[in-house]
C-alpha cells in the first residue's frame, strides 16, 4: 500500500504532510483576509458617520438661513410667501438679496434645496433635500431632510 492509502475499505484516506501544509497556509490567509476586512469595516464605519453628520449640520444650517430668508421676505410683503426660493436671491431697489446670489445655499451634493410654502393649517413652508440619490426615502447620504426635521426658529 502506498502513503495515500488505506488499510480497509471505507477509511478515508491519509493526509499527506505537503497537503497538510497547504491547508494550513489557506487558513491562514483567510483568517488573514477576514481580520483586515474586519479593521477596513472598523476604521471606515466611524468616518462614515462622522461625514454624515457634517452634511447633517450643514444641510440644517442652509434650512435655518432659508427659512430666516423666508420670514424677511414675509415681513417685506404682507406676510404673502414666495413662489419659490429664486425670488429671494433677486436684488431689491437697494441692490440687496435676502440670498447671496453668488453663491445660493446648496446641498452637500451640490443641489438647491426644494421649497413648498405652507398649505391651509401649516404655519410653516417645507424647504427640503432628498439626498444624494435625489429620490424620496433612503438612508445614510440617500436621507431626506427637511426643516420640519428641526423646531422651528425663534
Amino acid at each position: 500500500m502506498g502513503p495515500m492509502e488505506s488499510g480497509a475499505p471505507g477509511e478515508p484516506e491519509a493526509i499527506s504532510g505537503g497537503t497538510r501544509l497547504v491547508m494550513k497556509g489557506l487558513v491562514g490567509c483567510t483568517v488573514v483576509v477576514v481580520l483586515l476586512g474586519l479593521a477596513m469595516f472598523l476604521l471606515v464605519r466611524p468616518r462614515a458617520r462622522a461625514k454624515q453628520a457634517e452634511q447633517r449640520e450643514a444641510i440644517r444650517q442652509d434650512l435655518m438661513l432659508i427659512e430666516s430668508a423666508l420670514g424677511q421676505y414675509r415681513l417685506e410683503n404682507r406676510d404673502a410667501w414666495p413662489e419659490n426660493l429664486n425670488v429671494l436671491l433677486v436684488p431689491d431697489e437697494r441692490g440687496k438679496s435676502l440670498l447671496s446670489p453668488k453663491a445660493p445655499p446648496r446641498d452637500p451634493w451640490g443641489q438647491g434645496y426644494q421649497y413648498a410654502p405652507p398649505t391651509t393649517g401649516e404655519a410653516r413652508a417645507r424647504i427640503w433635500t432628498l439626498g444624494r440619490d435625489r429620490r424620496a426615502g433612503g438612508e445614510g447620504e440617500n436621507t431626506d431632510f427637511s426643516n420640519r426635521d428641526w423646531p422651528a426658529p425663534q
